[in-house]
C-alpha cells in the first residue's frame, strides 16, 4: 500500500467518507455512519495489506468492523494493537487468522505493557466547581517523572485504602503530578502504601466472528502463545466470538478492572479464557467448546514452571467475579481458581458449569506451587449439571495448603458415574464454614464405589458444614 493510500485510510477511520483502494484498485475501508468497515482480502498474500488496513483504522479509534465480503478467512501478519474508546468488530462470517511465522498474538491492547511509575501521594479534595458532578473529589497524585497527559488514562495499584486502585482518565498534569475525578458520597483520604502508576486503555470491545491464531504454525514461547492479551485495562467487553487453534490461551488477561465476557466459543489447545491477578470486578458468561486444559482459569501468581508465562507489572488479587453458563465438552476443568503467595481471591460466584463427555472437573481450587498459601473467601457454587470424569469439585492438590472461608456448594445433578467424591478436600487446607444442599446431591453410583458427599483428607481441616433441603 502506498503513502497516499495508508494517508486515505487515516481519513476514513477520522470519520471521512472515503474509500481507500490498495494498487489492485479493491477497496480496503469505508465509513458509513461513523463505522469503519476495512473490507479484508483473503489469500496469504494479502496479509501485510490486511494489517495495515486495520492497524490504520483503529488508530483512528471508534468503531472498526472487519469484513471478508461474502465470508471467508483474512490473513494478517502482525499484532493488531487496540487503542482506548475502541469497538473492533469481526464481521459474522470472518475470520481472522494468523500468518504461519509471526509468533505473536493477534490482538493486544495498546499500553499492555506500560510502564509504571512511583507515586509517593494520592491526596483528595472535594470538587465543586462545574462540571465536576456531585460528590466528585479531585485526586492529584504526586508522581516524579511520569509523562502522562490530559485524557490519557492510567492505573492506579498498590493503594492500601482501596480508594482508587483501578483505571482513571487524567484531567490536569504538572511536571511531578496528575490529577483525576472520583466519585463518592463520603469523605476520602488520602492513599497509602506503596502505590504505582502506568498508562492504561479503557472503554475496549471486541466481538464478532473467528478469530484463528493458527498455532500449528505460531507460538514460539511465552507470552508469543496467546492469542489475545488485554492487560491494564479497564471496561473491557468481549462478546459473541469463537476462538481457535491456540498454542496457550486464547484470551489472557491481567490488571484487569471491570471486563465482561460473553458468547464465546473455544477449540483450543489450552486454557480458553485465563485471568491473571490482580483482576477485579469481572463477569463470564455464556462460555462454550472444548479446550486442553480449563475453560476458564485465574492465578494470583505463576509458579511451576509456569513463570514463562508472567504477564508484565502482575501478580495479584481476584475480587469479585460472577461465572454463569459453562458449556465444557472436553477440558480438564470447566472453573479452576489458582490464589497464593499471599493474594486474596473473594466472592467468586459459579453458577450452571454443563459437563460433557470429557470433562474431568468442574470446579477446581488449589495453587499453582506448594509454597504459595491460598485464602479464599466467600465462593458460591450453584449448579453443576451433566458428566465428569473425577470429582465435581476439587480443593487443593495434595502438595499445596490454602484456607477457604465460607464455601457453598448446591444444585449439583450428576448424569453418570464419577470415580472421586462429590467435594474432596486434599491435605494441608482449612475451610471454615461449608454449607451444601443435600437435596440435589445426588449421582449415580453405579461403579460400586463408597463415594461421599464431603471428603476430608490427611492434614485438612473442614468446620462449621451444614447440610439442608
Amino acid at each position: 500500500m502506498s503513502a497516499a493510500e495508508a494517508e486515505s485510510l487515516a481519513g476514513a477511520a477520522m470519520g471521512k467518507a472515503v474509500t481507500a483502494l490498495n494498487t489492485a484498485n479493491q477497496a480496503l475501508a469505508t465509513v458509513t455512519g461513523g463505522v469503519s468497515v476495512v473490507s479484508l482480502i483473503t489469500g496469504t498474500g494479502s496479509a501485510a495489506v490486511n494489517t495495515l488496513a486495520l492497524q490504520t483504522a483503529l488508530n483512528g479509534r471508534g468503531h472498526v468492523v472487519a469484513k471478508v465480503p461474502g465470508g471467508g478467512v483474512a490473513y494478517i501478519n502482525a499484532t493488531l494493537s487496540h487503542p482506548s474508546d475502541t469497538h473492533l468488530e469481526i464481521a459474522p462470517g470472518t475470520t481472522l487468522r494468523l500468518s504461519g511465522s509471526t509468533n505473536a498474538p493477534l490482538i493486544r491492547n495498546v499500553n499492555w505493557n506500560s510502564t509504571f511509575y512511583s507515586v509517593t501521594a494520592l491526596t483528595p479534595a472535594v470538587d465543586t466547581t462545574p462540571p465536576a458532578p456531585p460528590h466528585s473529589h479531585t485526586v492529584t497524585a504526586t508522581c516524579a517523572g511520569h509523562t502522562f497527559a490530559v485524557d490519557d488514562y492510567v492505573l492506579i495499584k498498590g493503594d492500601t485504602t482501596e480508594q482508587y486502585v483501578g483505571v482513571h482518565k487524567v484531567t490536569a498534569v504538572t511536571a511531578t503530578t496528575f490529577s483525576f475525578y472520583v466519585g463518592s458520597s463520603g469523605t476520602l483520604t488520602a492513599g497509602a502504601g506503596t502505590m504505582t502508576a502506568a498508562r492504561a486503555d479503557y472503554n475496549l470491545m471486541l466481538s464478532g466472528g473467528t478469530l484463528d491464531f493458527n498455532g500449528v504454525v505460531n507460538g514460539n514461547t511465552g507470552l508469543t502463545n496467546m492469542a489475545v492479551i488485554y492487560n491494564k485495562v479497564g471496561r473491557l467487553k468481549i462478546s459473541n466470538q469463537e476462538g481457535i487453534n491456540g498454542r496457550k490461551y486464547i484470551y489472557y488477561l491481567g490488571n484487569a478492572y471491570g471486563y465482561d465476557l460473553s458468547g464465546i466459543r473455544f477449540n483450543t489447545n489450552s486454557d480458553g479464557i485465563h485471568l491473571m491477578g490482580p483482576v477485579r470486578n469481572g463477569a463470564i458468561r455464556d462460555i462454550s467448546g472444548s479446550t486442553g486444559d480449563d475453560m476458564i482459569a485465574y492465578t494470583a501468581t505463576n509458579g511451576g514452571g509456569y513463570e514463562v508465562y508472567d504477564l508484565p507489572d502482575n501478580n495479584g488479587e481476584l475480587i469479585g467475579l460472577t461465572v454463569e453458563n459453562v458449556a465444557a465438552q472436553k477440558a480438564l476443568c470447566g472453573v479452576a481458581i489458582y490464589p497464593g503467595q499471599g493474594y486474596v481471591c473473594r466472592s467468586v460466584a459459579i453458577r450452571n458449569v454443563t459437563g460433557g463427555s470429557q470433562l474431568d472437573i468442574f470446579v477446581k481450587v488449589a495453587t499453582v506451587a506448594a509454597t504459595n498459601a491460598s485464602l479464599v473467601e466467600a465462593i458460591t457454587i450453584d449448579g453443576l449439571f451433566g458428566r465428569c470424569t473425577l470429582a465435581p469439585v476439587l480443593i487443593g492438590n495434595a502438595t499445596d495448603a490454602g484456607t477457604i472461608q465460607l464455601l457453598s456448594i448446591r444444585n449439583v445433578l450428576l448424569s453418570s458415574y464419577i470415580a472421586k467424591h462429590y467435594v474432596e478436600v486434599k491435605t494441608g487446607w482449612t475451610i471454615r464454614g461449608v454449607a451444601f444442599d443435600s437435596s440435589v446431591l445426588k449421582f449415580d453410583n453405579s461403579g460400586g464405589t463408597n463415594l461421599a458427599a464431603l471428603q476430608i483428607e490427611g492434614t485438612s481441616v473442614v468446620s462449621s458444614v451444614s447440610f439442608s433441603r
